[in-house]
C-alpha cells in the first residue's frame, strides 16, 4: 500500500484477497503484538437499506464473535468507517481449500480435511448463542460454504470463513430463501428454487465440496462443463450428479455412497445433520485406511489417528480396559448412512444405497473364558507349592542322620 492506513486500532499493511464484495487485507494492531485479516464491504445501496444493512451487520457480527472452535476462523473485532465495514478476524497463514484442489488429494488426505470441516459445521449447526436482544438462540447455518471459503493452514488443519451471509436459526429473518445467497456451483437444490433452508442445505453443499475434493470438479458447472448461472441451478434442481468414481477410479463404492447420500435432491434423503454426516466419513475412512480413530474431547473435532498395534497397546495400558481384547464385527452396515442391513440384503432399507459387508469395524469384548484362565493360574500356582512342599518332605525323611555328622565349627586336628 503507498500510504498507511489505520482503520480503528488497526494498520492496513497489505492486500491478501479480493472477493465479490470486499477487499481482504492483512494488518496489525496497532498497541498489540497481533497480526489480523481485515476484509472490507464497501455496499452499494441507499440511504434506507444502508441503516438497515449496518444493523444487520453489527448483529451478525456480534453472534459470530461468539463462535469458538479451530476449525472456524475467530472473529476479534468490527469497524464501521465512512460507509464502508470491516471484519476483524484471525489472520491464517496458508491457502484456501479451492488453491489447494488445484493439484490432486490423494483419498486419504482428503477425508483427513473433510472430516475436519464436518465437525467445524457440526458445531456452527448446534451453537448455542447470545443475540444482541440477550436472547438465547441454537444454532447458524453457514449457506455459502465452498472450497474459496475454507482455509488449510500449512499444518493440513481447515478453517471455515466468511460467515457474512449466514442464516441465524430461530431468530427472525426477512431473507430465508432466494438465490441471492451462495454460489451457484455449490448451492442446494432448495436454495436454488428459492424455497427455505435449514441445516440440510449445508449439507448439500458439504457434499458438492466432498465431490470435488475426490474428484476435482464440481457437480455442475465446472471448468469441465462451461454454464450459464440458471442452467447450473437448474442442474443442481433437475440433474443427477455424475458418480465421482467415474471421475476418479481411486474412489471406493463406500466412499462414492456416501458423497450421492449427501447430494440428494429431497434434503429429507440426505443426511440430517452434520454429525451423521461425519459418522459415515469416519466409518469409511477406516475401510478405507485399516486405521481406527480416537476422538480427542479437547480439541473439538479434531482426531487422532492410530494403527491397529498401537491401538492395541493403548487398550492394553488402560487400567479399565485389561483382560479386554478387540475382535471384528462381522456384519453388514450402510456406508451411505450407516443402517445395519437386514441378513442377505442387496439394499440399505433406509436410504436404498447398494451394501458391501465390511469388518474393518473392530469392538472391545472380554473372552468368555477370561475369568476361568485366571482360576487355573491360580490353580497351577497352588498344586506348584504343594509338589514343593511334598518334596521337601521327602528329602528329610530320607537324607544321612545329622548324629554321623561332624559338629558345627569343627576341623580336621591331626
Amino acid at each position: 500500500m503507498a500510504a498507511e492506513t489505520i482503520i480503528g486500532s488497526y494498520r492496513l499493511e497489505e492486500r491478501i484477497g479480493r472477493g465479490g464484495m470486499g477487499v481482504v487485507y492483512r494488518g496489525r494492531h496497532t498497541k498489540l503484538p497481533r497480526e489480523v485479516a481485515i476484509k472490507s464491504i464497501s455496499p452499494r445501496t441507499d440511504e434506507h437499506d444502508l441503516r438497515h444493512l449496518r444493523h444487520r451487520f453489527e448483529r451478525e457480527a456480534f453472534i459470530q464473535s461468539q463462535l469458538d472452535h479451530p476449525g472456524i476462523v475467530k472473529i476479534y473485532d468490527y469497524i464501521v468507517a465512512e460507509q464502508t465495514y470491516y471484519i476483524v478476524m484471525e489472520y491464517i497463514a496458508g491457502r484456501s481449500l479451492a488453491g489447494l484442489l488445484a493439484q490432486p488429494l490423494s483419498i486419504e488426505r482428503a477425508l483427513y480435511l473433510f472430516e475436519q470441516i464436518l465437525a467445524a459445521v457440526a458445531y456452527a449447526h448446534t451453537f448455542t448463542y447470545r443475540d444482541v436482544d440477550g436472547a438465547e438462540r441454537r444454532g447458524i447455518i453457514h449457506r455459502d460454504l465452498k472450497s474459496a471459503n475454507i482455509l488449510v493452514t500449512l499444518h493440513d488443519q481447515i478453517k471455515i470463513t466468511d460467515f457474512g451471509i449466514v442464516k441465524l436459526v430461530g431468530a427472525e429473518q426477512t431473507d430465508t430463501s432466494g438465490t441471492n445467497y451462495g454460489t451457484p456451483e455449490y448451492v442446494s437444490p432448495e436454495q436454488a428454487e428459492g424455497a427455505p433452508v435449514d441445516q440440510r442445505s449445508d449439507i448439500y453443499t458439504l457434499g458438492v465440496i466432498l465431490y470435488e475434493m475426490l474428484a476435482g470438479r464440481t457437480p455442475f458447472g465446472s471448468q469441465a462443463e462451461p454454464l450459464q448461472r440458471t442452467e447450473i441451478l437448474r442442474a443442481h434442481i433437475e440433474r443427477r450428479p455424475r458418480p465421482p468414481a467415474e471421475l476418479n477410479p481411486q474412489v471406493s463404492t463406500e466412499v462414492e455412497a456416501v458423497v450421492l447420500h449427501a447430494l440428494e435432491k429431497d434434503p429429507a434423503r440426505r443426511f440430517q445433520t452434520a454429525s451423521d454426516f461425519l459418522r459415515a466419513v469416519r466409518r469409511v475412512r477406516n475401510m478405507e485406511s485399516g486405521e481406527h480413530v480416537l476422538p480427542s474431547p479437547a480439541t473439538y473435532g479434531s482426531y487422532h489417528y492410530v494403527g491397529t498395534h498401537e491401538l492395541r497397546e493403548l487398550q492394553t495400558s488402560d487400567t479399565a480396559r485389561q483382560g479386554y481384547v478387540t475382535q471384528a464385527i462381522s456384519r453388514v452396515t450402510c456406508a451411505a448412512c450407516g443402517t445395519e442391513a437386514e441378513p442377505g440384503a442387496d439394499v440399505c432399507r433406509a436410504c436404498g444405497a447398494g451394501l458391501h459387508a465390511s469388518s474393518a469395524t473392530t469392538r472391545i469384548v472380554q473372552p468368555e473364558a477370561s475369568e476361568r484362565g485366571w482360576w487355573l493360574v491360580v490353580a497351577g500356582f497352588i498344586a506348584l507349592l504343594l509338589i514343593g512342599l511334598a518334596l521337601g518332605s521327602w528329602r528329610a525323611h530320607h537324607s544321612p542322620s545329622q548324629t554321623n555328622a561332624p559338629p558345627a565349627g569343627s576341623g580336621d586336628n591331626r
